[in-house]
């Protein structure tokens, strides 16, 4: 009988709740757009893996591929970054869920 009672004192210890729980605020939503993969000059054929290009065509749709690499990686990152802002979003949103329980119903005793 004297362990339970003494198990719920120590239940019944817990910290006070807090008095206020911060909202969090979404992140602001970012849609970056992916850009477009330069067209493939008529004289490359991508199957073969040859061409009948002019010197200035292959130069010219290799600076253009280089263009869309930098702009492709550039649109992964801003991907990523909205992912990451997004996920520190539903974890702050997680602890405010915590917070009010705290305050709601503070006991250890009743879950649910």
């Amino acid at each position: 009988m004297h362990v339970a009672v003494a198990a719920l004192a120590v239940l019944l210890q817990t910290a006070p709740p807090p008095a206020v729980c911060s909202i969090p605020q979404p992140p602001p939503v970012e849609r970056p757009e992916k850009p477009a993969r330069p067209a493939t000059p008529s004289c490359v054929n991508e199957a073969a893996g040859t061409h009948t290009c002019r010197p200035a065509v292959v130069n010219a749709y290799q600076r253009d591929m280089t263009a869309y690499s930098q702009a492709f990686n550039a649109y992964v990152g801003a991907v990523n970054g909205y992912v990451d802002a997004l996920n520190r979003y539903m974890q702050s949103v997680n602890d405010y869920i915590s917070c009010e329980r705290q305050i709601v119903m503070p006991s250890q005793i009743i879950t649910g």
